[in-house]
């Protein structure tokens, strides 16, 4: 009883997630892009804090940075794929604005904490 109560709990939150905000073609947003806005900046304020990162370039650690977001949406990809519903299906403009804003949350944090 408790884990089909969960279920839908969890089903409602991911269609909240992906409630569009602006959806003009090629720009469209929902609050997911938000996370991954956010997340892509957590990212690099914890990266920067290990010692071994602060020692690489810029570019690498963005590649870096980069690869994380990436991993991150075929870990969701692998998902949808084998019908777990934990994620919900995204076109190839969502998942590149979900790593494009993740990659501008990335840069701010970068940008303010050079400083």
């Amino acid at each position: 009883m408790i884990f089909s109560e969960l279920n839908e709990v969890r089903i409602k939150f991911a269609h909240f997630l992906n409630t569009i905000i602006l959806d003009r073609g090629i720009l469209s947003f929902d609050i997911n892009h938000i996370l991954h806005f956010l997340t892509g900046g957590l990212w690099m304020f914890f990266l920067l804090k290990i010692k071994f990162f602060k020692k690489l370039k810029t570019k690498e650690k963005f590649l870096v940075v980069f690869c994380i977001l990436v991993l991150w949406e075929v870990f969701e990809l692998s998902f949808i794929v084998t019908g777990t519903r934990l994620f919900m299906k995204e076109s190839n403009v969502n998942i590149f604005w979900d790593v494009a804003l993740g990659m501008l949350g990335s840069f701010l944090v970068w940008k303010f904490k050079k400083k």
